[in-house]
């Protein structure tokens, strides 16, 4: 609810910006007032906070331009100088109140702004995790070689010959993330973590340690 109200907010400030350029418009435009539009449009982008994080959530980008983008259209087409510099003035601190706002978004669950992380996560960990259990496969198919039908590992006999730190690959987190109607003006998007569970293939453990791989256990496909 919270990134459609940021969203509408960003779609609202160009609207409400071409009104007041509408409802307060003059006479045309000098030379000096584009100047100053622009100038100070340059000069507000110019003087913004660089944004970064660590964890590699998302940084704002539109919820700086656009407010920047207005002023210059304020300042340049608002005839009465008071209501042209309140404009500028508001417009000029909506654009860190909306980047702090989109920090605070993708900083809590549910929210991202960099789905490629969030893919890159995904991948890295199955990776990480298919290969620490199919190593510990191998140990145990070393010493036992019976077949064991298909089936969840953590549900098989195989589960008890697992060591205490080997049993801690499964479950694990799968990060589910989906597109906003308005992702592609706000770049975020929707997160969830989804429990996935070690589907053993069937076979001997050894034969069978390269081909183990995570499912959802609600029923969804492999992910490797």
């Amino acid at each position: 609810m919270e990134a459609d109200l940021h969203a509408i907010s960003l779609i609202a400030l160009p609207c409400v910006t071409a009104a007041a350029c509408c409802f307060f418009y003059r006479d045309r435009p000098s030379a000096r007032r584009i100047a100053i539009g622009i100038g100070a449009a340059l000069v507000a982008w110019l003087v913004q906070p660089v944004y970064f994080h660590a964890c590699l959530k998302g940084v704002p980008f539109t919820q700086k331009l656009v407010p920047v983008l207005c002023i210059a259209p304020a300042l340049i087409f608002i005839g009465r100088p008071l209501v042209a510099a309140t404009a500028g003035l508001v417009l000029f601190a909506l654009a860190p109140a909306l980047c702090h706002q989109y920090l605070d978004l993708i900083h809590r669950d549910g929210c991202t702004g960099n789905p490629a992380w969030a893919s890159k996560l995904n991948e890295t960990g199955s990776t990480y995790q298919l290969e620490g259990m199919g190593n510990a496969l191998k140990r145990i198919g070393s010493l036992d070689t019976n077949p064991r039908p298909a089936g969840w590992l953590r549900d098989s006999d195989l589960w008890p010959l697992l060591q205490e730190e080997e049993r801690e690959w499964d479950p694990s987190i799968r990060i589910e993330v989906k597109r906003f109607w308005h992702s592609w003006l706000t770049r975020l998007y929707s997160e969830r973590q989804v429990e996935q569970a070690i589907w053993y293939p069937g076979g001997a453990p050894l034969e069978a340690a390269g081909r183990i791989e995570l499912r959802d256990p609600s029923g969804g496909g492999p992910s490797r």
